[in-house]
């Protein structure tokens, strides 16, 4: 079953939600692939992780994703400098303070995801798999219940053609 996100919504059965945000998937009671990878080391290894801390790269990788798969809230989210070449420019430094370093892109880095967004918009197949499609879905969220041990899993596809095709986006 596909439900349509709705703030504050409670997930206690086995699911599909569409528009749900990142933070809150994220947030969710449950376990997902990378919690039960660190459940095989062992449950500290689970319980006390730590936090990363993003890289230049994972901020990038993260804008590359929703500028492929949902434009409207790359452009909504991030705050393009187009005219600064680099983070060392004053403007970046005040809309870093502003909006947080994650969330600001100067223009080479804008340049390069909005090129490769666009490669993927003009290849045929992918352009029908992404975005001519009734049957598409981007960030859908996922959740299911281990029959073995009654745990509530989530699992986020990129993008999946309902009955076809599941898309995991890589640069």
């Amino acid at each position: 079953m596909i439900k349509q996100y709705t703030l504050g919504m409670q997930i206690t059965e086995p699911c599909y939600v569409t528009d749900m945000p990142a933070d809150v998937y994220h947030a969710h009671d449950s376990i997902s692939n990378t919690g039960l990878k660190l459940m095989m080391r062992s449950p500290a290894h689970y319980k006390y992780q730590e936090r990363k801390e993003s890289t230049r790269a994972m901020v990038l990788g993260s804008a590359l994703h929703m500028a492929c798969l949902e434009p409207d809230v790359f452009y909504d989210t991030y705050h393009l400098l187009r005219s600064s070449e680099n983070r060392m420019s004053s403007e970046y430094k005040t809309a870093k303070k502003e909006y947080g370093e994650e969330f600001v892109l100067v223009k080479p880095e804008i340049e390069k995801i909005e090129g490769m967004a666009k490669s993927l918009r003009e290849s045929v197949i992918l352009n029908y798999w992404l975005y001519d499609n009734d049957y598409s879905h981007k960030e859908l969220s996922g959740f299911a219940i281990d029959p073995e041990t009654g745990l509530m899993c989530r699992h986020r596809f990129d993008a999946i053609i309902i009955g076809d095709v599941a898309i995991d986006l890589k640069t």
